[in-house]
């Protein structure tokens, strides 16, 4: 993973603070990025071989950076072809060769006793900044632009409470006019560095993972699907999106008519009302963009893979409405679970609440109701919990209240209820 400020990470969803969050660094515990190291260099920083290392001695076994992936596939039962398979095994899906590695095989691969490796990766993820057109509730300036103020304000206007993977390095500042600016930012997407790195890149590429911010609003997206189509080898790469549907158009689809397969991952969270609450968009505007797309997969390239819902504090009570709509529109639903920050997490709640929410998704015999309950079951344990994010939580959707005209506890009641019955 390459992250919005250009520095190696294992990928976005490894976790634990004591281990840098997979962040790459050196020995020294110096961050890795895109201007100063070779992707190669990124590749054999100390928490990506530390996993490596694992999954090679021990057959695979789960490194506890990679939480999210363990459980999710203990809540679909490791069924890799669950709606809601966890991203180890969807990437296995779409890039047969990054399942190169066994305890017999790894020396073959070039891989060391210490884990380190001579070869460039053949599938990238990639931000090319926190630019976006929107500013969802659980999200925050590390994936958008569009959070400084509210999260500057939410932190009683507070320039220097840090963000950011993997060390303390934000603090916003305003300039002439009053907006406020990211100083550190670097738009290494734009650089010739980072060019001459992509080309390097490229011959080995057969898989790239899309995200931002909102990608389809960065010109250098557009750049890089016109050098991979210039270098004859899009026939050859996988191009995989997670995308707030916001920006579809018919000359990007004229661009991914060259690629081996496009596919799309549209960011729902709710339907209706909670839709522009939690994603501050239009509802009407993202019915009428899945729409298009579904006539993109007309021409046999671009598929709308699923629409995706985060299991999250804002939609305790919203996932059923959500998957009702979505399985109208002929397209499959994935959940995912928010672990962090610990105040959209459910697993946070006290266990009371947490047995309510599973005897709730236990009345509904879907992979949606069936994965929630489990998930539920699995961080029923008091270690999850969390008193403290929660109460985070309701002032942090007080305060949006005030600054975006919303009424959090009128549009998602059900998640108003259960924090009023077990949050004093």
């Amino acid at each position: 993973m390459i992250t919005p400020l250009g520095d190696y990470r294992i990928c976005a969803l490894t976790n634990s603070r004591s281990m840098n969050e997979g962040m790459a660094v050196d020995e020294d515990g110096k961050l890795m990025n895109i201007m100063t190291h070779t992707p190669n260099q990124g590749l054999n920083g100390k928490w990506h071989r530390s996993v490596r290392i694992k999954d090679v001695t021990e057959n695979g076994a789960f490194h506890p950076l990679c939480s999210c992936c363990s459980e999710r596939e203990s809540a679909t039962g490791g069924d890799p072809k669950h709606i809601n398979a966890s991203r180890r095994q969807s990437m296995e899906r779409r890039n047969s060769s990054t399942n190169i590695v066994s305890p017999t095989t790894y020396q073959d691969a070039d891989i060391d006793e210490n884990g380190y490796v001579k070869w460039n990766p053949t599938t990238l993820d990639i931000r090319f900044g926190n630019l976006c057109n929107q500013k969802c509730v659980h999200c925050g300036p590390s994936y958008s632009n569009q959070w400084y103020e509210d999260w500057v304000g939410f932190n009683n206007n507070n320039l220097e409470v840090p963000w950011g993977f993997g060390h303390p390095r934000v603090k916003l500042e305003r300039n002439d006019n009053g907006k406020l600016f990211n100083p550190k930012e670097v738009r290494w997407w734009e650089s010739d560095i980072w060019w001459t790195k992509f080309e390097e890149l490229l011959p080995t590429l057969e898989h790239i993972y899309i995200t931002g911010g909102e990608p389809m609003i960065v010109p250098a997206h557009d750049e890089m699907l016109d050098r991979i189509i210039a270098s004859g080898r899009a026939r050859q790469v996988y191009l995989d999106y997670d995308t707030n549907l916001s920006v579809i158009n018919d000359k990007l689809a004229q661009r991914w008519s060259h690629f081996k397969h496009v596919e799309l991952a549209g960011s729902i969270d709710a339907a209706y009302k909670p839709f522009e609450l939690i994603r501050t968009s239009s509802w009407e505007t993202f019915q009428r963009n899945v729409t298009r797309v579904k006539d993109y997969e007309k021409e046999g390239v671009v598929k709308l893979h699923r629409l995706t819902s985060c299991t999250q504090m804002s939609t305790t009570h919203t996932m059923f409405e959500t998957e009702d709509w979505v399985h109208s529109q002929g397209v499959p639903f994935q959940v995912k679970f928010v672990d962090a920050p610990a105040m959209h997490s459910v697993m946070s709640l006290p266990r009371a609440a947490k047995e309510e929410l599973a005897q709730l998704y236990g009345t509904r015999d879907t992979p949606v109701g069936k994965t929630i309950h489990k998930w539920l079951v699995d961080h029923f344990d008091s270690k999850f919990e969390n008193i403290t994010a929660v109460k985070r939580y309701i002032e942090l959707m007080d305060y949006l209240d005030t600054t975006r005209s919303t009424d959090w506890r009128k549009t998602l009641p059900g998640t108003s209820d259960l924090l009023n019955k077990h949050i004093k």
